[in-house]
């Protein structure tokens, strides 16, 4: 990119001015630049993107025993409403007997 287009009052501090070193230098070494930027972002954001997908198969693992669990307590309580219904039943045909 050439700052110099877009200020011309910055040409006086221009060094190589228009020639086949300059476009070398903003082409070559600025794709060259550019990309390794983009390269160490991918080299950052990758292990991150990693952990996350190791955090969503422990969540999801997680939450399929919790659903089981779920199920298993509420077995447990309908085996106890069940009992205590029949103790109620139980107990009013003995006081309706008496």
């Amino acid at each position: 990119m050439d700052i110099t287009d877009n200020f011309p009052y910055l040409n006086k501090y221009v060094v190589i001015g228009n020639t086949k070193y300059e476009e070398f230098l903003e082409e070559v070494i600025g794709y060259f630049f550019g990309f390794v930027f983009v390269a160490i972002g991918f080299w950052k954001w990758i292990p991150s993107i990693l952990t996350l997908r190791k955090e969503e198969r422990v969540l999801k693992k997680e939450k399929e025993e919790l659903q089981l669990k779920i199920k298993e307590l509420t077995a447990e309580l309908n085996a106890v409403r069940l009992e205590l219904e029949q103790a109620k039943a139980s107990l009013n045909t003995s006081r309706s007997a008496q």
